[in-house]
């Protein structure tokens, strides 16, 4: 019987924040997981420039952030699935990134990629925003909120092709960026079988990161 090789890892980042490059935001996960480079792959949705992060905010006020990079996530998961043909394929995902992930999800994902990807983790990732207008608060500009209309993930469509528990969020229980209820599917009752909710009470939005409670979860499966 042929035996299935280690799964490759898709880090999607979030807003990098500090200046830190997109690519590399995740890294101190992969040290954490004590997992080696080949096995990681680091997707990009955003350049480096300040032009870029300023797009990102203008984006998340036009309500049209993950209309723009949903494409861009789609384009990183088929070309790993292609590149890696007997590999199964775990996604992690953090903050905005997880975002484009549920759009993903929602509206560009098909059976058969997923049935490639067994596990799909989200960090600190708000799947809802609870008004018209809500105002989140980047690690690092605590006191300069930006306003966002971006429209929630329909989880109706979210739900279409997962299976029980193909998805683990996990919701920082000291964020001060996005509030817990954002990053809960809580109140999604046709959701709860589908998805595993953890809460990491010591970790706030930037920590959840590389915490060791989230590190023991995903290295069960890896």
């Amino acid at each position: 019987m042929k035996e299935t090789p280690p799964a490759i890892v898709l880090a999607v980042h979030g807003f990098p924040e500090h200046g830190s490059q997109p690519q590399e935001q995740l890294e101190p996960l992969r040290q954490g997981l004590k997992l080696p480079q080949a096995r990681w792959r680091a997707a990009a949705w955003i350049g480096t420039e300040r032009r870029d992060l300023g797009q990102v905010i203008r984006l998340l006020r036009d309500r049209a952030f993950g209309s723009t990079y949903v494409s861009t996530i789609h384009s990183e998961v088929e070309s790993v699935l292609q590149a890696e043909p007997d590999s199964p394929l775990v996604i992690i995902a953090y903050s905005l990134g997880g975002l484009l992930v549920y759009r993903w999800l929602a509206e560009l994902a098909t059976a058969s990629m997923l049935a490639r990807i067994p596990h799909i983790f989200c960090l600190a990732s708000p799947v809802r925003f609870l008004q018209p207008e809500q105002r989140i608060y980047f690690q690092h500009l605590l006191n300069h909120p930006i306003t966002v209309r971006e429209p929630s993930v329909q989880f109706a469509a979210l739900k279409r092709n997962l299976t029980e528990h193909q998805l683990t969020v996990f919701i920082a229980g000291q964020d001060r960026t996005i509030l817990k209820r954002n990053a809960s599917f809580g109140l999604f009752r046709s959701g709860l079988g589908l998805v595993e909710q953890i809460n990491v009470p010591t970790a706030d939005h930037l920590s959840i990161i590389a915490h060791e409670d989230v590190c023991t979860r995903i290295g069960m499966v890896l």
